[in-house]
């Protein structure tokens, strides 16, 4: 029969973790005490000491890198919003430029580096603009 799978409080985990660091006990004699896998132990007991040092960080070190994250993601929309302008005016211009031989050559003056066959796939992926009559 299968055994019920354990849900361990983070108090629980926190005490053994503790006990391990301690090293009164082996993590085995431990991990039969308290009827937890040895593995399970040296896990809690790694991330435990990992991550002491966060309890005596400054309060607002995580603000200051919060502000930091939102002013850099605020720069990055910026500057997407920005490009997404600039190819929209770009599209606008190689449709007013009528047929196709105007369009690849005014895509080449804006991109010189572009091959011809690149400058005509560019012309072919933009719509054609509507005839007038």
């Amino acid at each position: 029969m299968k055994r019920k799978r354990r849900h361990l409080t983070a108090e629980f985990k926190a005490r053994i973790a503790f006990e391990a660091l301690k090293e009164e006990k082996t993590i085995q004699q431990i991990a039969v005490d308290e009827d937890v896998a040895p593995a399970q132990i040296s896990t809690w007991k790694k991330e435990l000491q990992e991550r002491m040092v966060e309890l005596f960080e400054r309060k607002n070190a995580s603000n200051e890198n919060a502000k930091r994250s939102e002013a850099q993601t605020a720069r990055l929309e910026r500057k997407v919003g920005q490009l997404v302008t600039r190819k929209g005016i770009s599209r606008k211009k190689v449709r007013a430029a009528g047929n196709r031989s105007e369009q690849t050559a005014m895509i080449k003056t804006q991109h010189p580096k572009l091959s011809r066959a690149q400058a005509m796939r560019a012309c072919r992926n933009q719509p054609k603009p509507p005839r007038t009559p």
